[in-house]
């Protein structure tokens, strides 16, 4: 008899405050909730479902303060009883934050929903839908008071769960965090987008697809992001694993094998690793010989590298040699009054001066000062700048 007056009287509860009869809501709930702490006590779990119903009821009727003592009741309650990462206690926790939101309790709201968040971080598989709806209130909450992009990064998150639960495959699921990294990667969340790329390089892994070309792909894309955070050692890995795998499915004449060496110079440079570096410039030089011509805009980047980093390890008489050439070269391709020729004057500039030639050191330097007059002369007029 007794729980046959629960379940029809809390039907009709939760039937009321469906049809937004909020005022008969609030009855039924303030006489279950006497009856269920008369039958079970005041923390059973019973009454927290009451107490839950209450906020809902008064929170309808425009009652605020009311409709929030009896919300947090109800979730004091479900932690003591559920503990706080119980699912039911996350979801409870998510509905108070979504409370506090709607009512413009902002600083409340972001702090709730970040706590239903970091507890849905703490379960081992936690229910997709229950994430994305947490996700979902806090990019509410964002677009709410105009951080659209932080509101637009939650949301990503939640699709990104939504599309993982449908993914039937490894390959859908790989296409999926591959687009949402680049995604990520056009609004610069340089570490959300490093995520993704790692839980994608680990489902090629797993599908005993390591040496294949999507892999390299995002190799190359980790290699990157750990240069523009300064940590070149793990820049190295990431490209050497890629040259490896190119090299094995493309041959070592190819143009991509080709950038991803210019890649691991650089980052064999910045790692100290100066002659090791060099040694890749060169042999990216010789294939952009073989695939652009002996007399490229290519070939001459690759030479001015290759004499910066022989001038970083103290070996000027390569460094001169291969910033002579470059200089040439850009001459030929350009005009003596290209910045790009500019550029190469400096640096040559400070060869000479390591080679204690500063009188010539200082001549080219003075090249470069008339230079860079004459192109923000002819910048400021319109005229053409001499070659």
């Amino acid at each position: 008899m007794v729980d046959r007056f629960w379940s029809n009287a809390s039907t009709h509860a939760a039937a009321a405050l469906s049809e937004g009869r909020y005022g008969d809501a609030r009855a039924i709930y303030e006489v279950l909730l006497v009856f269920v702490e008369k039958q079970h006590g005041s923390t059973d779990l019973r009454a927290a479902g009451c107490h839950q119903g209450l906020g809902e009821a008064l929170e309808g009727l425009g009652e605020m303060s009311q409709a929030e003592r009896h919300l947090k009741r109800g979730l004091t309650i479900l932690e003591r009883r559920l503990g706080a990462l119980h699912p039911i206690t996350l979801r409870v926790t998510t509905g108070l934050g979504v409370f506090y939101r709607r009512n413009g309790q902002i600083p409340r709201a972001e702090m709730t929903l970040r706590k239903a968040l970091h507890g849905w971080g703490q379960i081992n598989s936690a229910p997709d839908l229950d994430v994305c709806e947490t996700l979902d209130q806090m990019s509410k909450l964002y677009m709410q008071i105009g951080q659209v992009r932080e509101a637009e990064r939650f949301a990503d998150k939640s699709a990104l769960i939504r599309q993982r639960a449908a993914a039937h495959s490894a390959e859908q699921m790989l296409k999926a965090l591959l687009d949402f990294a680049e995604r990520q990667s056009h609004k610069r969340n340089h570490e959300e987008t490093e995520n993704l790329l790692k839980e994608a390089l680990a489902i090629t892994d797993s599908m005993r697809k390591p040496n294949n070309l999507q892999a390299a792909e995002i190799l190359t894309w980790l290699g990157c992001l750990a240069m523009t955070a300064f940590r070149f050692e793990e820049a190295v890995s990431h490209f050497e694993r890629t040259l490896c795998i190119l090299c094995g499915n493309l041959g070592d004449q190819d143009k991509t094998v080709a950038g991803t060496l210019r890649l691991l110079g650089s980052a064999y440079w910045m790692t100290g690793q100066g002659q090791r570096g060099a040694t890749c410039y060169e042999e990216a030089l010789e294939t952009a010989k073989r695939i652009c011509g002996e007399r490229s805009a290519m070939v001459a980047a690759d030479l001015h590298k290759l004499a910066l980093i022989y001038l970083s390890i103290g070996d000027l008489a390569k460094a001169e040699e291969k910033m002579m050439a470059a200089l040439a070269l850009r001459e030929e391709l350009h005009g003596r009054q290209h910045l790009n020729v500019v550029a190469v004057l400096k640096d040559l500039a400070d060869i000479r001066s390591a080679q204690s030639r500063a009188q010539e050191a200082g001549e080219l330097l003075i090249r470069v000062r008339d230079t860079l007059r004459s192109a923000s002369e002819a910048a400021r007029t319109g005229a053409p700048i001499a070659t």
